[in-house]
């Protein structure tokens, strides 16, 4: 289509992901171009063809077609500031040797100027030209690294990890949304465990999740055979690609440097953690602006995660009550803690089958989650005399609470008079 709308003597090429993604047999969601063409001109021919574009890196040389088809927009920019040696000097520019691989849009040609072909037949990360100066140019390029790493069988080259490790400290330069998403997109990535260890080890975990940082080397307990953080590492990597949950992963077990306190028998202990660790999980991920709702939800699941799958019908009704819409997700964060434990696998998939069946019998009971199960309510208390307030609150959790404990209790005139004996003896 592009084709189409541009002169026959402009240079049109596929260029960067699409062309790696093609090469490796992935799908790929972004289209990209590179043309000889400035950008004014690509708007003007573009336009006159009745197709919207969006100026999304006038300083780069970017433009963005809006297809009327819908779908994501087509970035299209011209040679690196028309940079006078063409597409060549163009893909020498660009981040990695991987990327650096454009296809001629008509004749099907590919162009390959720093040997990204063998590099991505030897799944080898590596900048072209200077590390140095590539990581300069947009220090987000080192966080890409790592998550182009993280892919199956990539490693990084040496002189390329040198130069990110030189230069960790200029990632605080780039804008906190441009840094959560890429450490996002490492941590949804095939092997997150990998980029969470390179990430610490060229310093790039320090300057963006200090909490994570600080866990390396703390050693945990007798139920454990790896500090904490490779048992975080490992947990992350068992557990689903989902935000939340590897959110959550990350930062379960991030109060217990806190927590730490050693009993008569030498014995290590972390009491209360998931207390601890909500708050700083809460730092963390507001500092790195994930949404409320993200945030919310991952809390939740810190919060609730040593919550014990042997805790009987009462623990269960108040563990469904407290995860709320996250319980599935808190289920799946047990099973994957529980497996990076020092413990018997297949032990702990039983007591998982034992825990599903028991919550699966009391699903068939009635809902017992939130207060407005109860028999009775607020005008309920007002028909006793009680007047409005902080005490109404009081007593309908203890009435909530003594019904997980014991469902029968859920009648009308059994709470009625318990209501009056917690009021009295408030007063």
């Amino acid at each position: 289509m592009l084709r189409e709308v541009f002169p026959p003597q402009a240079e049109l090429y596929i260029v960067g992901g699409a062309v790696r993604d093609a090469l490796l047999g992935a799908p790929s969601e972004d289209l990209d171009f590179a043309t000889d063409l400035g950008a004014e001109e690509v708007m003007m021919y573009l336009s006159a063809r009745g197709i919207r574009t969006v100026p999304t890196g006038m300083r780069h040389g970017t433009v963005t077609a809006v297809l009327p088809s819908g779908g994501a927009g087509l970035e299209i920019t011209s040679y690196r500031g028309a940079a006078p040696g063409g597409l060549a000097e163009d893909l020498c520019l660009r981040d990695f040797t991987i990327n650096a691989l454009a296809l001629h849009i008509e004749s099907g040609e590919l162009i390959d100027p720093v040997g990204g072909l063998n590099d991505l037949a030897s799944r080898v990360v590596r900048a072209p030209g200077s590390a140095a100066a590539r990581f300069q140019e947009d220090p987000l390029r080192m966080l890409r690294m790592v998550r182009f790493g993280c892919g199956e069988g990539f490693t990084v080259a040496p002189e390329t990890k040198r130069a990110a490790s030189a230069l960790s400290a200029e990632i605080s330069k780039v804008s906190v949304e441009r840094v959560r998403d890429e450490f996002s997109r490492i941590l949804l990535s095939p092997r997150p465990d990998f980029g969470l260890c390179l990430m610490h080890e060229l310093g790039l975990l320090g300057q963006i999740a200090p909490e994570i940082a600080a866990c390396c080397g703390f050693e945990q307990n007798r139920f454990h055979h790896l500090d904490l953080f490779a048992h975080t590492a490992a947990v992350v990597a068992e557990i689903k690609p989902d935000l939340i949950l590897r959110l959550a992963a990350l930062l379960h077990d991030v109060g217990k440097p806190a927590t730490l306190s050693v009993g008569d028998d030498g014995e290590r202990h972390f009491y209360c953690h998931e207390v601890a660790g909500m708050e700083i999980a809460r730092k963390m991920l507001t500092r790195l602006r994930y949404p409320h709702g993200v945030i919310d939800a991952a809390l939740v699941l810190v919060r609730t995660h040593m919550r014990p799958l042997d805790c009987g019908p009462s623990g269960m009704r108040r563990l469904l009550r407290d995860t709320g819409e996250q319980f599935e997700r808190w289920r799946e964060l047990k099973r994957a803690d529980s497996l990076c434990l020092l413990s018997d696998r297949d032990q702990i998939q039983l007591q998982l089958e034992q825990f599903d069946a028991a919550v699966e019998r009391l699903r068939q009971g009635p809902d017992l989650s939130p207060l407005g199960s109860l028999a009775i309510n607020g005008d309920d208390l007002i028909g006793l005399g009680l007047k409005p307030g902080p005490l109404f609150g009081r007593i309908l959790r203890a009435l909530h609470e003594a019904v997980l404990d014991q469902p029968e209790l859920n009648q009308r005139e059994e709470l009625l008079r318990r209501a009056q004996e917690l009021a009295g003896a408030e007063q």
